[in-house]
């Protein structure tokens, strides 16, 4: 059988070309890779992410985050900040399908591993309600009544939190028919790793957040 090559073209704004080699990796078949101005991107998302990385991959990681042409273009992405999580020209949109969603959710882990409250609270209404168990613990009551509430209440959880912390995106689903997204993820570093979901509303008139809850799993 002649040996497969896969190409992997130019990626801008994700390294969604990774899907094709994590498929042909686990089907076991031989296969030669060849990569085009992928390196940035995938550097990024492990970054983001907070990623395991070897030995042997860390000073890779490194040197092409130390590149003046990708500091630039970090300095580009903060002066766009006020775009929220967006990139594109529509910078507030209720999810439309799962994978409409699971960007969404990608680059909400994003905001929060930078971290960066102000560019999460883009999306959410003025009036949203907030309900979540930590902010019990935090500001006395589990609602969080408002932006300006809500905005407290995160900018002082995340005193209490370590800086090491990273949230990790392992499962997105969708209800374009309600406009609601639930995203479940793990709280990983500085301590014992925690499973959390939290489900946002959507209002389909102003493609804002009008409610939240999270659900905070055991350790």
């Amino acid at each position: 059988m002649t040996k497969l090559r896969l190409f992997l073209g130019n990626q801008r704004f994700s390294s969604w070309s990774m899907r094709p080699w994590l498929a042909l990796c686990a089907s076991g078949l031989d296969f030669e890779t060849i990569v085009d101005a992928m390196f940035a991107p995938v550097v990024t998302r492990f970054l983001s992410f907070g990623l395991p990385m070897s030995d042997g991959a860390r000073p890779y990681v490194e040197a092409i985050r130390a590149l003046p042409s990708v500091e630039e273009w970090y300095r580009a992405g903060a002066r766009e900040q006020e775009l929220g999580w967006e990139h594109s020209s529509d910078p507030h949109a209720a999810p439309r399908d799962l994978e409409h969603a699971t960007d969404m959710a990608l680059r909400w882990a994003e905001a929060w591993n930078r971290p960066d409250i102000e560019a999460i609270l883009a999306h959410y209404a003025d009036d949203v309600v907030f309900v979540s168990p930590r902010a019990e613990e935090i500001v006395g009551h589990a609602d969080v009544r408002g932006k300006a509430a809500l905005r407290t209440y995160w900018g002082e959880g995340l005193k209490r939190l370590p800086t090491e912390l990273r949230f990790v995106v392992e499962r997105v689903e969708t209800s374009p028919e309600t406009s609601t997204i639930a995203i479940r993820f793990t709280r990983e570093g500085g301590g014992p790793e925690w499973r959390v979901c939290e489900v946002l509303t959507f209002d389909p008139r102003t493609n804002l957040v009008i409610a939240g809850e999270a659900y905070h799993g055991a350790s």
